[in-house]
C-alpha cells in the first residue's frame, strides 16, 4: 500500500503536495537525493556535441539569408537590385534623384534620408516641395501668439525651412481659421484682427526663408474664404515674381493700384484668384504684368463689377462665384466679363454665379470651347456675341453665327429641345454637346414641329453627353432627335442614376430610343452610372481642371 504523504510534503521531483499556513522554515530546503542532484549538475556541465561539417544547419525549408551590406558600399545587394545584384537607383546622379524626391509628398521625401548613407543628404539639397497642410501652420502660430502660451513651440514648417538648402520648387500654405476649441474660449469678433495680423506675420517669416529661393509654384491662402476681414497678401510673396510659373492667391486683398502697376511676372503661366478682394484697375495691371500668362481662373472675387480681358497669350479662362451673401464682403460684385481682345483664347468656362454673369465676346477668333450656359433665373448666363444676345439658352435673334465653337456645355433647369436647336444654329460647326438638366418639364415632341427645319439644318454633332438621364419621355424625345437625325454621330453617352441602372431599364430605353434606326452607321451608345460634368461644376481650384478637355469624363 502506497505511503500517504502529509500536507506540504515534497515528492522526489520537488513538487509540493500541500503547504499549511504553519509550514516550518526547513521545508523550503531541497530534499532531492544527492545522486539525482549530482546527475543533473553533470548534465549541465557537459558541452553540446558539435555539428559535423557535412551536416547542414536546420532551416524551415528556406535557404539561409545572406548578410546585407550597408547601402553605398561595393558589392551590395538590395531588394530592388537587378539580376546582376547592382543597385541601379542609387547609381543615378544626385540631380536626377533630387528631381524624383521632389515629386514625393514632403513627409515621404524626408523619409528617404533613412534609406542609407547614400540618400542621407539628397532630400536636403533636392528642390523643396512643401505642402503645409498637416503641419503646424500660421493658424496655430497665430492662436498661440494671441493667447501668450507655448510661444516657444517649434514649428515643423520653420524647422524644414531652416534645415533645407533649397532651391524651392513648390509651396502650399493654407489660410488661418480659428479652431473650434479656441473659438469657444475667445471672442471671435475681438480676436479676429489680432489673429489675422499674427498669421500674416508668421507667413511673411516663412516666405523670406532662403530655402524658397527660386520658387516656381506658390499656392498661398492668407485666410479662409469665409473669414472677415481679408488680410493683405504679404509683401514677401512678390520676391518670387521672376521665377514663378504657377501662382494661386486666396483669402486676401491684392495690392493697391500703385503697387500693382509695378508688379511683373515674366514667367507666370497659370494664375488663380480665389476669394480675393481687389479693384478693377489693380486686376488689369496684374494681368498686364504677366506677358506669358496662358490660364486664368477666378473663383469668387469682389471689389469691382467688370473685367476686361486684353491679352495676347491667354488660352484658358474659367470664372466662378459660389459664395453666398457676397455683399457682406463688398457691395461691388463681379457681374460682367468682356473679352475685348484675346487672339489665342480657346476655352471660356463660365461656371455657376450666385448673381448671374454677362459674358461679352468682342474678339476671340480661336474660341472653340464654351460652357456652362445656364438658364436658372437670376443665376442664368447672358452671352453677347456682336449683335446677338443669348439669355440662358434663349436667343433674341440669330443674325450672326459663330463657326469657331465646337464644344458646348449647358446646365439647364428645364430640358428644352427648341433652345438647344437654337444653339446649334448659332454654333453651326458644333461637334460636341454636353447637357445637364434638372427638370424635364417639356415633352420635346419634334416630328411635326421641326419637319421643315430638318431639311435645312446640318447637324455636325459627333459626341452627345446627357447627364442625370432618368428615361422620362422628355429626355427620350430629346435624345431620339439626335439618334435619328445626327448623320455623323460617333458617340452618345447616357449618365443614368444608379438606382435605375439594370438590364430591364437598358432594354426598355433601347426600344424607346429606336437605336436600331440610328442615322449614323458608326454611332455607339453608352449607358453608365458615372458622371462627367458634376466634378467640373463643383471645381474650386485650377489644378482640379483638365486644361486640355475641361469636360473630360471622369467615369
Amino acid at each position: 500500500m502506497a505511503k500517504q504523504r502529509s500536507a506540504g510534503e515534497k515528492s522526489w521531483d520537488g513538487a509540493v503536495v500541500g503547504r499549511p499556513v504553519s509550514w516550518p522554515l526547513w521545508a523550503h530546503l531541497d530534499l532531492t537525493p544527492p545522486a539525482v542532484r549530482e546527475e543533473r549538475m553533470e548534465r549541465r556541465r557537459k558541452p553540446l556535441p558539435r555539428r559535423p561539417p557535412y551536416c547542414a544547419p536546420f532551416t524551415s525549408g528556406r535557404p539561409p539569408a545572406k548578410k546585407r551590406k550597408r547601402l553605398g558600399s561595393e558589392g551590395e545587394i538590395e531588394p530592388w537590385a537587378g539580376a546582376a545584384g547592382v543597385d541601379r537607383i542609387s547609381a543615378l546622379p544626385d540631380e536626377l534623384l533630387g528631381e524624383i524626391i521632389s515629386l514625393l509628398p514632403i513627409k515621404d521625401g524626408a523619409r528617404t534620408q533613412i534609406l542609407a548613407s547614400r540618400w542621407r543628404h539628397l532630400w536636403l539639397s533636392a528642390p523643396l516641395n512643401l505642402d503645409c497642410r498637416g503641419f503646424a501652420t500660421a493658424t496655430d502660430l497665430a492662436v498661440v501668439r494671441y493667447r501668450r502660451v507655448y510661444n516657444n513651440v517649434p514649428s515643423a514648417v520653420a524647422r524644414i525651412l531652416d534645415r533645407h538648402q533649397g532651391p524651392g520648387r513648390r509651396l502650399r500654405v493654407k489660410g488661418y481659421r480659428l479652431p473650434v476649441a479656441a473659438a469657444t474660449a475667445l471672442n471671435w469678433w475681438i480676436v479676429a484682427p489680432a489673429l489675422a495680423a499674427a498669421a500674416a506675420a508668421a507667413l511673411d517669416c516663412w516666405l523670406v526663408a532662403p530655402a524658397l529661393d527660386g520658387l516656381q509654384v506658390l499656392e498661398c491662402w492668407v485666410s479662409s474664404k469665409h473669414s472677415k476681414p481679408l488680410g493683405p497678401l504679404p509683401v514677401s510673396a512678390y520676391r518670387f515674381s521672376p521665377t514663378l510659373r504657377i501662382a494661386t492667391f486666396g483669402g486676401c486683398r491684392l495690392p493697391d493700384d500703385d503697387i500693382a502697376q509695378g508688379l511683373h511676372f515674366p514667367n507666370l503661366k497659370h494664375l488663380s484668384l480665389e476669394s480675393v478682394s481687389t479693384s478693377e484697375h489693380s486686376l488689369h495691371s496684374l494681368i498686364a504684368g504677366c506677358p506669358a500668362l496662358e490660364c486664368l481662373m477666378i473663383h469668387t472675387i469682389f471689389g469691382f463689377r467688370r473685367l476686361r480681358i486684353n491679352s495676347l497669350t491667354l488660352t484658358f479662362i474659367c470664372v466662378q462665384d459660389q459664395l453666398q451673401n457676397c455683399k457682406e464682403f463688398s457691395q461691388l460684385q463681379f457681374e460682367e466679363l468682356v473679352i475685348q481682345n484675346a487672339p489665342c483664347l480657346e476655352k471660356l468656362i463660365p461656371l455657376y454665379f450666385e448673381c448671374g454673369l454677362q459674358v461679352s465676346v468682342i474678339s476671340a477668333p480661336r474660341l472653340h470651347t464654351l460652357g456652362f450656359l445656364t438658364d436658372w433665373g437670376d443665376h442664368s448666363t447672358k452671352l453677347v456675341f456682336g449683335s446677338t444676345v443669348i439669355q440662358g439658352l434663349r436667343a433674341d435673334s440669330l443674325t450672326t453665327a459663330v463657326r469657331t465653337v465646337k464644344i458646348l456645355a449647358v446646365n439647364v433647369h428645364t430640358l428644352s429641345l427648341d433652345n438647344v436647336l437654337d444653339m446649334i444654329r448659332f454654333f453651326p460647326c458644333l461637334e460636341e454637346l454636353l447637357v445637364k438638366s434638372w427638370s424635364s418639364g417639356e415633352n420635346n415632341l419634334w416630328h411635326r414641329k421641326h419637319r421643315d427645319l430638318l431639311t435645312c439644318l446640318d447637324i455636325r454633332l459627333r459626341t452627345v453627353v446627357l447627364e442625370t438621364y432618368l428615361g422620362s419621355w422628355s429626355q427620350v424625345n430629346f435624345a431620339k432627335f439626335f439618334v435619328l437625325n445626327a448623320r455623323v454621330l460617333e458617340s452618345m453617352t447616357f449618365h443614368v442614376e444608379a438606382s435605375l441602372y439594370d438590364e430591364e431599364f437598358l432594354a426598355e430605353q433601347c426600344t424607346k430610343l429606336q437605336l436600331g434606326n440610328k442615322a449614323s452607321r458608326d454611332a455607339q451608345f453608352h449607358f453608365t452610372t458615372g458622371t462627367s460634368l458634376e466634378g467640373v461644376w463643383e471645381t474650386k481650384h485650377l489644378s482640379d481642371l483638365n486644361l486640355d478637355d475641361p469636360f473630360l469624363c471622369s467615369c
